[in-house]
C-alpha cells in the first residue's frame, strides 16, 4: 500500500520530467520552427 501511494505521489513529477525532456529535445533540434 505504501509503495502504491508513493508511486501515485511521484507520478506528476515523472510526467513533468518527461515533458521537460521532450520540450528540451524539441528546442535543441537544429532548424526548429519555433525560432
Amino acid at each position: 500500500m505504501t509503495a502504491l501511494l508513493r508511486r501515485t505521489a511521484a507520478l506528476p513529477f515523472v510526467m513533468l520530467a518527461v515533458s521537460a525532456i521532450i520540450f528540451a529535445a524539441i528546442h535543441a533540434l537544429p532548424g526548429d520552427p519555433a525560432r
